[in-house]
């Protein structure tokens, strides 16, 4: 029977971390590649929504590849809120590239207030290691 200890674990445990960190990697390159080429190719359109669907994208990837190289708590933390931002606003992000595609008008005010409550999210996401609003 095989013993649970770490030693035999560990061999496994880096070499599978290491193939995570690698796609974590890939997924972010390929994502700054990618609003790159938004850029370069939607100069002359109104591309404002999908750049930031892209941007924050890419900020997300860079999150979980320093996610998966952290080797601390307060790195695995600073990884985790950046990786937050994205899960907070993307949603919305994708929420107005909808409307501009399917060419929908909400009213002006509404915008605001949908930033405004994600960031009212995002400053309790980055309250992590702080205070234990997020978590509680």
């Amino acid at each position: 029977m095989r013993s649970t200890n770490s030693c035999f674990l560990l061999p496994e445990i880096n070499k599978s971390s290491r193939k995570t960190a690698f796609i974590y990697f890939a997924a972010f390159i390929i994502s700054i590649l990618a609003v790159i080429l938004l850029v370069c190719i939607g100069k002359r359109q109104n591309i404002t929504y999908f750049l930031l669907v892209f941007v924050t994208v890419a900020i997300s990837n860079g999150g979980y590849f320093a996610l998966a190289t952290s080797s601390n708590v307060e790195e695995a933390v600073l990884a985790t809120q950046i990786t937050y931002f994205g899960g907070v606003f993307l949603p919305l992000f994708m929420f107005l590239c909808v409307l501009q595609l399917c060419k929908l008008h909400i009213p002006d005010w509404v915008v605001p207030i949908l930033f405004v409550i994600d960031t009212v999210i995002l400053g309790g996401v980055f309250s992590i290691g702080y205070s234990e609003v997020y978590y509680k």
